[in-house]
């Protein structure tokens, strides 16, 4: 069963229209029934921080609202407890990542080693240290705003992925 983890930046391109927002919206809308879509609680601070820093309020509240309703029906949340936290501490030396950036890959590699699902596993963002931390793991990396995304995503659902 796929799990794509999605980081703030992907989240973002889901709600605001940017580069990566059509592959966001094609993996979100036409997913397979199988596919698990999950970030960290962290994603909460983050995507809020990054609305109302950018938009007038009501704006913010409107994509904070669709945000909110989209939660537990088009993705879920992972808990940031001290199993991520202590990855991300011990693991801190080897990736080198800035701090939400290893909450992320912390998280994402926490739900592999849990649900023991290597090889089927996507780290979905558009932070390049983020995606080749993840490239180095056993986490396949998607770039929303890579230009061959969309034929990417449909390439690997085809192949059952």
């Amino acid at each position: 069963m796929p799990i794509y983890y999605l980081d703030t930046s992907a989240l973002l391109k889901y709600y605001i229209q940017e580069p990566g927002t059509d592959f966001m919206v094609e993996l979100l809308e036409s997913n397979a029934a199988r596919d698990q879509f999950l970030t960290s609680t962290f994603a909460l601070l983050e995507l809020s921080s990054a609305i109302f820093r950018r938009f007038h309020v009501q704006t913010a509240r409107d994509i904070q609202l669709r945000f909110d309703e989209d939660t537990g029906v088009r993705f879920n949340f992972w808990p940031l407890d001290m199993v991520v936290l202590s990855y991300a501490v011990a693991s801190v030396r080897d990736f080198r990542l800035r701090t939400g950036d290893m909450v992320h890959l912390s998280s994402a590699l926490t739900i592999v080693a849990i649900n023991n699902n290597i090889g089927d596993s996507f780290m979905v963002s558009s932070d390049k240290e983020l995606l080749n931390a993840a490239a180095s793991t056993d986490l396949i990396a998607l770039d929303p705003q890579a230009p061959d995304s969309l034929d990417l995503i449909n390439q690997l659902r085809s192949s059952g992925q």
